[in-house]
């Protein structure tokens, strides 16, 4: 009778419990890792999207203001009116012919904006009531500045050549990672405006 010896140093076919464990360990360390940056990215863009709502909001309401504010004093008939009616911190009101009527009591011919600090936002009010044209401003100081011909600060509107606007807007929700203004961003853009006067 033939007797067949028992192989010894070899493997038996399968994976022991240890090595089963590590697998596991392994393959959770790697979704970790990719859950962890997943997020991290998802932040990241959370932040870029309220960054680049909060710039969209100072442009456009910028350019908005500025461009009435280069029309005001318009008067095709040669009226004579004064384009800064009013000028404070946080108010001013325009005028203008843009019909070519001789007045400035038609729709869209008196205009006042308004920084609402409590609100924190900008309105503008060409007779039907005040309307946003920004959301989230951080701060109204200063919001609208008059010069004279020589560069002095003046709210007289009879002796006011410039303008200069200001619109500081924030994001929506604080950033954890941001350290400064409570977590907010804030971004600033200025213009200064020549009267037609």
């Amino acid at each position: 009778m033939r007797k067949t010896s028992a192989s010894h140093g070899m493997h038996p076919a399968g994976t022991t419990l240890t090595e089963f464990l590590i697998a596991i360990v392994l393959v959770g360390l790697v979704v970790g890792a990719i859950t962890q940056v997943f997020i991290s990215q998802q932040k990241v863009y959370a932040v870029q999207e309220q960054v680049a709502g909060m710039t969209q909001q100072a442009q456009a309401a910028l350019e908005i203001m500025t461009r009435e504010v280069r029309n005001a004093g318009t008067n095709p008939t040669g009226a004579t009116f004064t384009p800064v009616t009013y000028i404070s911190s946080t108010q001013f009101e325009i005028r203008s012919d843009s019909n070519g009527n001789g007045t400035t009591d038609d729709p869209d011919e008196q205009i006042i904006y308004v920084c609402d600090a409590a609100n924190r936002r900008i309105t503008r009010n060409a007779g039907s009531g005040a309307e946003s044209v920004a959301e989230t401003i951080q701060t109204c100081a200063p919001f609208i500045e008059g010069f004279t011909s020589t560069g002095q600060s003046t709210t007289d509107s009879n002796a006011m050549r410039q303008i200069r606007l200001t619109v500081t807007t924030r994001t929506a929700a604080p950033d954890p990672t941001y350290g400064s203004n409570g977590g907010y961003r804030t971004y600033t853009l200025t213009s200064l405006i020549s009267l037609r006067n």
